[in-house]
């Protein structure tokens, strides 16, 4: 959407607030107004002061209750990094979020500690690649399972509620929440295309996805 001024920001956020209530989340506000998050980081510095400027009740934390969980704390950083991108720094969370950065260090260590956790950090020092481990049987499976209980890709945090393993016997072989997911999709393309070619009488019944050959149309 075209630039939008400050007061106009303001008076939408009033106005959703009078209609909504003052629990309306910055999630909520931006899906029905356009605003990005990151438009109201660059303009406000974060949702707690803009709430501040419309006259809403504020609480410990912008977006919440207070953290108390290394779940929580991921948690938040996935949905900022779903309104204001990857390139989120740690000042810029903690303002979104009204975080300090004691509470990081507190409850992971570092910053870049938490940004893994939420499936985030990418190894610099390395190439990406789809998988620097293939998963076990037991693991995808388990995958599978959060996926068709969720209806969708699960943050790191469900995987971790709801998979029969711990997160990080995924993030072990996967790298990355991201990286998880594109070895994940990759291998779902791969198998509809050897369904495919075993439909068209192209692969026979017996060979295994491993041995498909690089089919040319």
């Amino acid at each position: 959407m075209a630039d939008i001024e400050p007061d106009a920001i303001v008076a939408a956020l009033k106005e959703r607030a009078a209609h909504g209530g003052a629990e309306l989340t910055l999630d909520e506000f931006c899906r029905e107004t356009g605003v990005s998050g990151a438009t109201i980081q660059r303009k406000f510095g974060g949702w707690r002061k803009l709430r501040q400027l419309a006259g809403l009740p504020v609480r410990g934390s912008s977006v919440g209750g207070a953290i108390h969980s290394r779940a929580e704390l991921a948690k938040k950083l996935y949905e900022a990094v779903h309104l204001m991108g990857t390139r989120i720094s740690e000042r810029e969370f903690c303002q979104w979020a009204g975080v300090s950065t004691g509470t990081i260090e507190r409850l992971w260590g570092s910053w870049e500690a938490l940004r893994e956790g939420a499936g985030l950090f990418v190894r610099r020092h390395r190439p990406r690649r789809r998988c620097s481990l293939p998963l076990t049987p037991d693991l995808w499976q388990s995958l599978e399972d959060v996926i068709q209980k969720l209806g969708r890709w699960p943050t790191a945090e469900e995987l971790a509620a709801h998979s029969r393993f711990p997160l990080q016997a995924f993030l072990r072989r996967a790298g990355t929440m991201a990286e998880l997911k594109e070895s994940h999709d990759y291998h779902v393309r791969r198998m509809a295309r050897v369904a495919e070619l075993r439909r068209l009488g192209e692969l026979p019944p017996d060979v295994p996805s491993s041995s498909m050959p690089n089919h040319q149309q």
